[in-house]
């Protein structure tokens, strides 16, 4: 619960996103798991780039393009995207699709973590 103006928001009402860069890793899955306690509904965006498919979670893997070296770019739905009322993603300059979001909907909740 979060209060906000004197109004109280509770999260277990709201529906989260969360944008990995490489997949989903194991040593993250406590965090990953909280929050699929925490949200009414919780999914996970990942390239499946450097870590496995988690059956653990919600999750989709993207359609990831390698341009060069650690550069890449993964496509998504932005539909999927609006549906979610926060958007979690970890910062990588080099994946833009962990930051770019944050542009494109500039009205949801962001919480960005390099």
């Amino acid at each position: 619960m979060i209060k906000k103006n004197n109004n109280t928001v509770k999260l277990s009402e709201k529906k989260a996103l969360l944008l990995l860069e490489y997949g989903i890793p194991h040593y993250r899955k406590f965090l990953f798991k909280y929050f699929d306690e925490l949200f009414k509904e919780f999914r996970i965006f990942h390239s499946g780039e450097r870590f496995s498919n988690s059956i653990d979670f919600s999750s989709k893997k993207i359609i990831n393009i390698k341009l060069f070296r650690e550069i890449s770019i993964c496509f998504f739905n932005l539909f999927d995207i609006s549906k979610y009322d926060i958007i979690i993603s970890t910062f990588n300059i080099r994946k833009p699709h962990t930051w770019l979001p944050v542009f494109f909907f500039s009205k949801k909740k962001c919480i960005v973590w390099a």
